[in-house]
C-alpha cells in the first residue's frame, strides 16, 4: 500500500514527482497490446540539450524499452501518443511563446533531437523503415480547428 505521498527530486532548481513519472514508466513497462498516452505535454530527456535539458523524466527511455523489447519480439503491440497541440505547428498559435517552447521541446523529445525517441529506435532497429516503425508507434493532434460559418 502507497502512503500516497510525493517525493520530489530537484535538480538546478527544477523539481519533479518521482512518482508520477514512475507510475508512467512502470504501466509503459507492463503494457501488453497497447499502450495509449494523452499528454498535454509529451516531453522527455530524449534528444533534450542544451537549454532543455533540465529535463529529467525517463518517459521515452521507457517507451524505447518496450518498443525494443516489441520489435525484436515481433509482438503485436502499438503505442498511440495523444498531444493537444501539433508538434510541428500550427500557424498563429505559436505566437505564444510559452505553447512555442512546449512544442519545440516536444518536437526534440519525439523527432528532431539527435537522441529522440524516433531516431533511437530507428538506429536500434535499422531492418524497419519509417512505415513499419508507424505500425509501433505513432503521435496525434487533439487540435484540429476551423472557423463556423456565421449562420444568418
Amino acid at each position: 500500500a502507497s502512503s500516497g505521498r510525493h517525493i520530489p527530486i530537484c535538480n538546478r532548481n527544477w523539481c519533479c514527482c518521482i512518482m508520477t513519472c514512475c507510475a508512467y514508466c512502470a504501466a509503459i513497462e507492463s503494457a501488453r497490446e497497447y499502450l495509449y498516452l494523452e499528454n498535454q505535454f509529451f516531453v522527455s530527456n530524449a534528444g533534450v540539450d542544451g537549454p532543455g535539458a533540465e529535463v529529467h523524466n525517463q518517459i521515452a527511455h521507457a517507451l524505447f524499452r518496450r518498443l525494443s523489447r516489441a520489435i525484436a519480439a515481433k509482438e503485436h503491440f502499438r503505442v498511440i501518443v495523444v498531444v493537444p497541440v501539433h508538434m510541428y505547428g500550427e500557424g498563429n498559435l505559436l505566437d505564444n511563446p510559452s505553447l512555442k517552447a512546449v512544442v519545440h521541446f516536444q518536437a526534440v523529445s519525439v523527432a528532431k533531437g539527435k537522441d529522440s525517441l524516433l531516431r533511437k529506435l530507428a538506429a536500434a532497429h535499422p531492418h524497419l523503415g519509417c512505415g513499419d516503425l508507424s505500425r509501433y508507434i505513432a503521435f496525434a493532434c487533439l487540435r484540429a480547428h476551423a472557423r463556423a460559418p456565421i449562420l444568418p
